[in-house]
């Protein structure tokens, strides 16, 4: 399984840098930006993580601490893998 990263630059309305979004190209050539989301399951508060082809406002610039992306050898989409 091929994996490859790359890191790209966003930029804000006003032509500055906002943020740099962490990007995975999966084996099939796709670019997956990932995002962190925080989401009220079952009366608390968690913390979702979830990769999109499209950047948005919830992008982030690192795979968490103690995680590792992984690919879905059926699908090819990237997930998000706790470290052992």
């Amino acid at each position: 399984m091929r994996l490859s990263l790359r890191m790209s630059n966003a930029r804000g309305a006003e032509g500055r840098h906002a943020q740099v979004a962490y990007q995975h190209t999966n084996s099939r050539g796709k670019i997956f930006t990932l995002h962190r989301t925080v989401a009220k399951v079952r009366g608390s508060e968690r913390t979702l993580h979830y990769f999109s082809l499209k950047a948005g406002p919830d992008a982030i610039d690192a795979v968490p601490d103690g995680y590792v992306v992984v690919e879905s050898p059926q699908t090819g989409l990237p997930l998000l893998k706790r470290k052992a």
